[in-house]
């Protein structure tokens, strides 16, 4: 492929067995219009020298960058500089594709250039337990305030299905450092510039949720209250505006709960708002 690609496919990886499987279901895509960019987050298995084996053997154009960056945000950041496609998707390295989701991706923007953020249903798969597919909503058919009841409900888009304008990404300076919050924040500023995502039918992503996944909590809650004060400062739309306040609330109260029940040796309990 001597033209730039339509979609840059943004894969940052560490030491991650499943990487393969990723990139397998990459190379057998029916449609070959993109590119990967792969950010080796310093792994040591698979080395780099097997990592850049499966780059080639995936049969697919694609970009390798080493970087001794361990912030989540960071290796995003670096694969959207290299990234030259029209669009951009920010891919998990234990997640799969359906073989046809590039095309359905290439299909939907290509008849509808207006759209910014285009994201999808995922089959959710967790260990020990039947594979079911998750519905999201189609935002695009909603009011924006629709987003955050939804972000308050803990329903959120599943990131290896958006897919985002690169130029917007860009624009808005790609990820910023929020922990475990990259990806809620960009979609949270995206939504201030009064862009909503448009859905993309059927569940083409496999989706591997890890419950056992270990994150400081305390630190998520903080990045989550710079987040949405960040938010609601930026709008102008009262509603809107409202709407982010009330969540901000609730998040400030689950962190004052959770202060209380550990001063009380009470740490057990769960705090849910």
């Amino acid at each position: 492929m001597t033209e730039k690609p339509f979609i840059s496919v943004i894969l940052p990886t560490r030491n991650r067995p499943q990487l393969k499987e990723a990139l397998n279901s990459l190379a057998a895509q029916t449609s070959k219009d993109f590119e990967i960019c792969l950010v080796d987050n310093q792994s040591k298995n698979p080395t780099s020298e097997e990592i850049r084996a499966m780059l080639d053997a995936a049969g697919i154009p694609f970009k390798y960058v080493r970087t001794e960056e361990s912030f989540e945000y960071a290796p995003y950041n670096l694969g959207l500089a290299f990234a030259e496609g029209d669009y951009v998707i920010f891919f998990s390295d234990d997640d799969t594709y359906g073989h046809s989701f590039i095309e359905a991706v290439k299909a939907n923007l290509t008849a509808n250039p207006q759209t910014v953020w285009l994201h999808g249903d995922a089959t959710v798969i967790i260990e020990g337990r039947e594979p079911c597919d998750r519905e999201v909503r189609d935002y695009s058919c909603y009011p924006p305030r629709a987003m955050l009841v939804d972000f308050r409900g803990g329903i959120f888009p599943f990131q290896g299905t958006c897919v985002y304008k690169r130029s917007v990404i860009v624009e808005l300076g790609g990820m910023r450092p929020l922990y475990y919050c990259e990806d809620f924040d960009l979609w949270l500023r995206l939504l201030a510039k009064g862009h909503k995502p448009c859905k993309l039918q059927f569940p083409y992503l496999n989706y591997f949720d890890h419950q056992g996944k270990h994150m400081d909590r305390a630190k998520k809650d903080v990045a989550l209250v710079k987040s949405l004060t960040d938010f609601r400062d930026s709008l102008e739309n009262t509603g809107l505006r409202h709407e982010a306040s009330a969540y901000l609330r609730s998040v400030k109260l689950r962190v004052f709960a959770k202060k209380l029940l550990a001063k009380f040796g009470l740490r057990k309990y769960e705090v849910r708002l």
